[in-house]
């Protein structure tokens, strides 16, 4: 008996049995981790490493033994600090300054470009929208070979639009890295600030652990008692005079 199939074969493997509409080829994980992948998680804990030391660095030992919370606050908003100004400033720089400029037998776009600045029209080869006022150029990390554009390339490898010129994205980034990055090195000089020794603002005492002594009776718990004395110190008789 033969069994006979119409149409191809589909060889993908979904995601999720129950959602069938999301296939995904049947690639390991591993052959997608490249050199560059490798040295971009490096940098990422380079930076980790330095922030945990800067913090030890410049926070008083007194109260890195008081209070237990002030080095993972100082250092999570200093690593929070580094990362929106090297790495996500990078992003910046090349999607400002990194850029390609563009030929008239250059082949067009995908469709799906991320940005209409970048879109060419078929007639002309040139730009329909500029974007920094120059409609014969393409910007973005992926016209770099700088080792900051490799990581975005590699970064964009998942999503491509952090490899070109996306308004969106910049917009995103340049509030990331001139407002959230400042805001963080700001905590960072508070925690610092209030944790020294010469401030008159120091942080306050830890909160300690009421007593649970049973002798300890809390003021005004019970009535007040008066010792009046004994009833035979109401009275007295008076002394007897000597006759003279």
């Amino acid at each position: 008996m033969t069994t006979t199939t119409h149409g191809p074969t589909d060889t993908t493997t979904p995601i999720f049995p129950i959602f069938p509409i999301f296939p995904i080829s049947p690639i390991s994980p591993i052959s997608l981790i490249s050199t560059t992948t490798l040295i971009s998680l490096l940098s990422t804990l380079t930076l980790l490493l330095a922030a945990i030391f800067l913090s030890r660095s410049l926070l008083p030992s007194p109260a890195l033994r008081t209070h237990h919370l002030l080095l993972p606050l100082h250092t999570w908003h200093l690593f929070d600090f580094l990362i929106h100004t090297l790495l996500e400033g990078s992003f910046l720089y090349h999607s400002f300054f990194s850029y390609t400029t563009l030929l008239p037998h250059d082949p067009p776009p995908p469709s799906d470009y991320p940005h209409p600045a970048s879109l060419r029209t078929p007639s002309t080869n040139a730009n329909s929208a500029s974007f920094l006022g120059h409609s014969n150029r393409r910007y973005g990390a992926e016209h770099s070979a700088w080792p900051t554009a490799r990581l975005w390339q590699e970064y964009a490898r998942a999503d491509k639009r952090w490899a070109n010129t996306d308004t969106n994205i910049i917009s995103i980034e340049l509030l990331t890295v001139f407002v959230a990055a400042p805001l963080a090195l700001y905590i960072c000089h508070l925690l610092q600030h209030q944790s020294s020794p010469s401030s008159s603002s120091s942080l306050p005492p830890p909160p300690q652990r009421p007593s649970r002594n049973p002798n300890i009776v809390k003021p005004h718990s019970q009535p007040m008692r008066q010792n009046y004395g004994s009833p035979s110190s109401y009275w007295r008789p008076p002394k007897s005079t000597a006759a003279s």
